[in-house]
């Protein structure tokens, strides 16, 4: 590693707290682009309980915590696959990649097949690269579930046009063998600026709380109504005869331009969920 990277003293990210030592089949760990923790203690338990709710109702227990972000996306990969920090672009090399452990190599050699999906490019910061070194055996990207599937309809809501993060992990999901399987899935609809909402979730009290907050805007109230969207999802169709545990954390606070959306975040803090049966 560069000078830039510090990876001696990090308290443990939660995938290592909760994954790294845990060889019972089946993980998931999911990244959530842009989701970050509400600073309003009210509207924060609101929002945690209904999504906590979701996933008890399709049958799983869940938890909710938070842990400190910093940096970008990619920032947060290096988080949670290497309990890391510092840049992506040290991993290009495969020399120094392999001097380094992940929690990827981690699941190789406890037994796991271990597959990676992004709704993007694979050319995005160069992720077919890094994610092989880091021990991924099977990486999808856009173009590999396109070449599946030309018919899927691409997602405008945000300036990166790609898969919907929905049709992105349902193709993860049965690409998973049907063996001891630890996946890793990226999401990538709702980054900023987000443009508008498709997907939305209508009905019940969590979309109707969303739409009722007075201190945020429209942008803010979409982006974080096709967030849960995407977790909803994840909770209804995530099955458990392949996942005993998903772990869905944010990678950093939404970067809105205007002060009141950004305030709305905490500016030290993501969320994350973890689901387990």
């Amino acid at each position: 590693w560069s000078s830039d990277v510090c990876s001696s003293d990090l308290t443990l990210s939660p995938s290592y707290k909760m994954l790294k030592s845990d060889s019972t089949e089946g993980q998931l760990l999911v990244i959530i682009e842009s989701f970050g923790k509400i600073n309003n203690d009210s509207v924060a338990r609101l929002f945690q309980n209904t999504l906590i709710e979701s996933f008890e109702t399709n049958g799983w227990h869940s938890t909710w915590g938070a842990t400190n972000f910093k940096g970008s996306t990619t920032s947060a990969e290096l988080r949670e696959l290497l309990n890391t920090e510092g840049s992506y672009t040290e991993l290009l090399s495969r020399e120094k990649s392999d001097r380094l452990e992940s929690l990827i190599k981690i699941k190789n050699r406890q037994g796991f097949y271990t597959i990676a999906a992004h709704s993007y490019s694979k050319r995005m910061f160069e992720r077919e690269i890094w994610w092989k070194n880091i021990g991924v055996s099977q990486a999808l990207f856009q173009e590999d579930i396109l070449l599946k599937n030309s018919k899927l309809k691409i997602n405008e809501e945000s300036p990166f046009w790609g898969i919907n993060d929905e049709d992105a992990f349902d193709f993860l999901q049965d690409q998973a063998p049907n063996k001891k399987t630890f996946g890793y899935f990226l999401t990538l609809n709702t980054h900023l600026p987000f443009v508008q909402s498709e997907q939305r979730i209508k009905t019940g009290k969590l979309p109707l709380l969303i739409d009722r907050l007075p201190d945020i805007s429209q942008e803010a109230k979409q982006q974080l109504s096709r967030i849960v969207a995407i977790i909803t999802h994840i909770a209804k169709k995530a099955r458990k005869e392949k996942w005993n545990k998903i772990l869905i954390i944010g990678d950093h606070a939404p970067p809105f331009i205007d002060p009141k959306d950004r305030a709305f975040y905490s500016k030290n803090k993501v969320p994350y969920i973890f689901a387990y049966h």
